[in-house]
């Protein structure tokens, strides 16, 4: 039987997500690209996995090198669907380098045999030289549909919450659609669509991303 809190608490959420920043949308700035990244776990324990996350960002409007990213961390399960992650990111630039980390905590649950949920909420700090560190809030939902046992569609959600010491503001939205495969030999990949919105920034944007992610576990 469906956890019918739960699943009430999950709807508000993903409602919220995704109407809040709508009267906020500013497209001055509208542009594309294309995400292409690794997605290697290694599971280190029964309650411990590794992983490594490169991913390469490219820029189609002008055709240019975006960004690489070099990612790694560890998976934590705290207890039946619910994980504690943490990670550091380097960021490499045309214009410089960032460093990042973060903390997630994700919920999972399913409603049914074939439509299943998470909640995950992240907490980052983000440096770059010559600026003040970056902190962000950054609840995500996503809905997973069980096609196949090797095909499901999902649709996620995103916000971005600046805390700064000139005070705290959302200014980043974020959706997602997209199908998880499920390939032979521990191996998956990952097709996906991105609306990525900016707001209450100087010079808001809008940018339409394709990706592809491939994932290996051992």
């Amino acid at each position: 039987m469906i956890n019918f809190n739960f699943r009430c608490i999950l709807i508000l959420i993903f409602c919220l997500l995704f109407f809040i920043p709508a009267k906020t949308f500013a497209q001055e700035n509208t542009g594309s690209g294309v995400w292409l990244g690794l997605d290697l776990k290694y599971k280190f324990s029964k309650k411990i996995d590794l992983n490594f996350c490169p991913q390469w960002r490219s820029v189609l409007s002008p055709p240019q090198f975006g960004s690489l990213l070099l990612e790694a961390g560890l998976d934590y399960s705290v207890a039946k669907n619910l994980t504690a992650s943490t990670f550091y990111r380097y960021d490499i630039k045309l214009d410089g380098q960032q460093h990042r980390i973060y903390l997630d905590i994700s919920g999972q649950h399913k409603f049914t045999k074939k439509i299943s949920g998470e909640l995950r909420v992240r907490i980052q700090r983000q440096f770059e030289r010559n600026n003040l560190p970056d902190n962000y809030l950054r609840p995500k939902l996503s809905i997973k549909y069980k096609l196949s046992k090797k095909i499901s569609p999902f649709i996620a959600s995103e916000l971005f919450y600046h805390i700064y010491y000139k005070g705290n503001e959302l200014d980043d939205f974020r959706f997602q659609s997209g199908i998880n495969w499920e390939l032979k030999h521990n191996m998956s990949l990952k097709t996906y669509y991105q609306l990525d919105y900016e707001f209450n920034v100087y010079a808001p944007g809008v940018q339409h991303i394709v990706g592809i992610t491939f994932g290996k576990d051992w």
